[in-house]
């Protein structure tokens, strides 16, 4: 659609400028993330629903347990293994019908910092090692999106 209004109006669309951007926390095993996220998800949570003044966006539930469900189910957050995190980037491409150039990790601390600086290893060594090229290249040439991932 972006593409249609643009070129209505005689410009263009590089989806290489484009950035997606959620929070984000990876660990070895998915339990594992889950436990990690205890840490800090009421803070952040509550900071969400009653501080940010963004109407259009707020996060589901009121336990620890009921938004880790919210933020990982609504596809807003990823919260789990390395593979999650390369799947759900998969589907945030899929669903952009075209692409974007960048993903960035919101920083939340949903965990504690030692725990959030081994996610950060684990996105910047191995999740962004399945998409080569992808903050530089186009869509075609980066292989996202088309199963060389």
């Amino acid at each position: 659609m972006v593409e249609e209004v643009a070129a209505e109006h005689g410009q263009t669309v590089d989806r290489r400028r484009w950035r997606l951007a959620a929070p984000v926390h990876l660990a070895e095993t998915r339990d594992k993330a889950l436990k990690n996220v205890v840490h800090g998800m009421d803070a952040w949570g509550d900071y969400i629903q009653h501080t940010v003044a963004t109407p259009q966006f707020q996060i589901g539930g009121t336990t620890t347990k009921e938004r880790i469900e919210w933020l990982i189910d609504s596809g807003v957050g990823i919260i789990g293994t390395v593979e999650d995190a390369i799947e759900q980037i998969e589907r945030l491409w899929e669903q952009s019908h075209g692409g974007f150039g960048t993903f960035l990790i919101i920083g939340t601390n949903l965990a504690d910092w030692a725990e959030t600086k081994n996610s950060y290893h684990l996105f910047a060594n191995r999740v962004n090692a399945a998409f080569p090229g992808f903050d530089s290249a186009s869509p075609v040439e980066s292989g996202v999106g088309s199963g060389a991932a």
